[in-house]
């Protein structure tokens, strides 16, 4: 079982609506030209996801991150959702 920062039990129906919001707003950005495929710009940022596990796929580019980080911090807090920056990496 999953839990907010408040340390909440969150059921997987309302953690999957909650994820599948983060998923609409990383393809607006894509749409919208603030985030693209790694390898063709022209392309939507892949999107992977697997149990409570998101994989963000961007080019290593400063602004590609600055956007991405804009995007998670609201997300964030309106979610209750936490970032793990610990389990993040840059390649």
């Amino acid at each position: 079982m999953l839990s907010d920062h408040r340390g909440n039990k969150i059921i997987f129906l309302e953690l999957n609506e909650r994820v599948f919001r983060l998923q609409r707003l990383l393809l607006q950005a894509s749409h919208n030209g603030d985030l693209s495929h790694p390898l063709d710009h022209s392309l939507q940022c892949p999107i992977l996801r697997y149990a409570d596990d998101s994989l963000i796929i961007l080019p290593a580019e400063q602004q590609q991150l600055v956007v991405l980080k804009a995007i998670l911090g609201p997300f964030s807090e309106a979610t209750g959702l936490k970032r793990n920056f610990h389990k993040s990496s840059v390649l």
